[in-house]
């Protein structure tokens, strides 16, 4: 056995192999943060990735990068409108949902829907930017989704930092994963 092979072994014995495998895990950055691909899901309506912060974990998030993929789905606004109704009957809603739409035009292919959610749970509120685009060579709606928890009595976003994650969200693309690579 040569001495890379008995690195990599002894590595694994002494419990480093998770740290290995964590940084062949697919990473994308968004707004100048990057993310590491975390959890994958396959079922029936479609693919969703969800990435986290290095040091952070799915189930503990405090910022949140999803990208789905619904390929039964042909109109990002019919998938938009969904969620605003959705939203529309939730009590946890704090304020009015906003819609934008690229370049300011009603281009119903490409779709930003802001939500601000009360998460009693985690004693916040949780902001969502949701972009909803049918991307050339993309079977179906792609979702793009910038969460971030918001702790009671915190300072909101500034309108700088709004602007930034909605200019990053209009220009982002990424793949989808069937399974963690």
């Amino acid at each position: 056995m040569n001495w890379i092979a008995r690195l990599l072994l002894l590595a694994g014995l002494l419990g480093f192999a998770p740290a290995l495998t964590a940084a062949e895990k697919p990473k994308l950055t968004f707004a100048g943060q990057e993310f590491t691909l975390a959890f994958v899901d396959l079922g029936a309506s479609g693919v969703i990735n969800e990435y986290v912060p290095p040091d952070e974990k799915v189930g503990t998030w405090t910022t949140l990068f999803t990208v789905q993929q619904a390929p039964q789905a042909k109109d990002p606004a019919a998938v938009a409108e969904a969620v605003l109704k959705v939203a529309a009957g939730n009590s946890a809603l704090v304020g009015k949902p906003q819609v934008l739409y690229r370049d300011g035009t009603k281009n119903r292919e490409d779709i930003i829907v802001m939500l601000l959610i009360h998460d009693p749970t985690h004693l916040a509120n949780e902001l969502s930017i949701q972009r909803y685009v049918k991307e050339p060579d993309t079977i179906g709606v792609k979702t793009y989704i910038f969460g971030r928890r918001i702790q009671t009595g915190a300072d909101n976003p500034t309108p700088e930092q709004m602007n930034t994650w909605i200019q990053a969200l209009w220009g982002i693309k990424a793949d989808t994963f069937k399974s963690m690579p």
